[in-house]
Parts: C-alpha cells; structure tokens; sequence
C-alpha cells in the first residue's frame, strides 16, 4: 500500500492508513509516543528508518505530553535503502558471474571457483587456510571434506551473499555442520532457526542429534527452544522414544 518514489539518496515511503483496516499494531499507535510508533514501524517492515514524520498526528510527543486531536491519515518514513540495495546487487553479481576468480574449492569432485578475498573475510577458518603456509595457501585450491556439493555451494553462496539458499530439506543439516566447522555464525544461526521450523516425526531424530552436539557457541540458544518444541508435542516426543 502507498507509493514508491526517489528521494536523493533514499527512498520514500508514503503509507496511508485507513482507519477502519488497520491491524491492532496500527490501532494502538494512536496512544504511543513517536519513538515507540517509529521502533514499531521498523520491526514491521525490517527497514533502517532515519526519520518519521506526522500528518493529522494523535500522538504524544517524546516528552509525553498529551495526544494530539484527530486521527492518524499519513505516515512518511524514509529510509536508507539505495546503498542496502547497490550492495545486495553486487554481491549477487559477484556470485553469479565469478569473473577474476584466483582459487577453487572442490567438495565430492565438484569445484567451485571463488575469490579468497570474499571467503577469507567471511570465515575465520578460510581465512587461515588462505593466509598460511598450508596446501591451500600455495595450490590455491580448498578440499571440503565430509559434506556435500550441495552444502558446499550454499556455503559459498552465503559467504558472497549473506543469503541463506538451500534446494532440499535434507541440505540444512550439513549445512549447519560446515557453519559450524567454518566458524561463519551469521549462517550457524539462521540455519539453526530453518531447523526449528517443519519438524515431524520424520526428521525430528536427525534434527536433534545435529542441535544436541552443538548445543553449544552458536546454538546455545537453539536446542533449549528445539527441546520446548519437542516437549510441547506428543507426537514428536513419541518418535524419540
């Protein structure tokens, strides 16, 4: 809802509110102060808003003063969005074109070619493996061991991105093993939320065993709320047993 335009080096965001459609978030702004509506607005649309301002407002102000009369009718947020969006353009393009690549990793025969710049910055174990004396460092080639292609690509991937991309269910696991081995927790923990979500009788067994044996660093907060998720389930509890 709203419309969509330039504003120098940002982009603008009008969104007018009907009163009689507003989700119960929207209704209770109209006894917030601007600061709570503004940590509101973006938890809602996850956007870095530098500023709000307020047309008809029936809001306390940040002192808290009393509201204002007459509904809310319009709500401009701008937001720092144009440099967000010119580096998730290149890192894609980075990552699908490759172009000056200057080593490869190789994982059940399948190579990737990759810069170690980008690998190195993302993962403290590539970093090391690039930057010493070892096999790697000389030959220019990276051997992942005990996973799979499929993994290794979305590793990777995630390594130029920041975005996680799996093809099969069965891809989180590994997955999360080589976040773990490759240190790059951004990846461990979002991962380890995807495990969280669609578990059933089928998959609750592996799930476990793979959370339970990192139950610690970056999953220390993932398997206490994987087991109350289990024991809030009759069901799952029984395919434990």
């Amino acid at each position: 809802f709203g419309s969509r335009f330039k504003f120098r080096s940002m982009l603008e965001y009008r969104f007018t509110y009907d009163t009689g459609h507003e989700s119960e978030e929207l209704r209770c702004a109209t006894s917030c102060t601007v600061a709570q509506v503004k940590e509101q607005l973006k938890a809602m649309r996850s956007l870095n808003i530098l500023y709000l301002s307020f047309e008809g407002e029936r809001l306390q102000d940040d002192a808290g003063l009393p509201p204002a009369p007459g509904p809310i009718t319009c709500i401009t947020m701008a937001m720092e969005m144009k440099q967000a969006k010119f580096l998730e353009l290149r890192s894609d393009r980075l990552w699908e074109q490759r172009q000056f690549t200057d080593a490869t990793v190789v994982c059940d025969g399948v190579t990737f070619s990759v810069h170690r710049a980008i690998l190195a910055a993302a993962s403290p174990v590539l970093h090391r493996a690039f930057s010493s004396c070892l096999h790697e460092a000389t030959n220019l080639e990276y051997t992942v061991h005990d996973s799979t292609p499929a993994a290794a690509e979305s590793l990777l991937r995630f390594c130029y991105t920041g975005v996680v991309s799996v093809e099969e269910e069965s891809d989180l696991l590994p997955l999360l093993e080589l976040a773990i081995m490759y240190e790059v927790d951004d990846l461990s923990e979002a991962v380890g939320e995807a495990m969280l979500v669609k578990v059933t009788t089928e998959n609750i067994a592996a799930r476990g065993r793979v959370l339970k044996r990192h139950s610690g660093a970056s999953m220390i907060s993932t398997w206490p709320r994987f087991l109350d998720l289990v024991g809030a389930d009759h069901a799952l509890i029984a395919a434990l047993l």
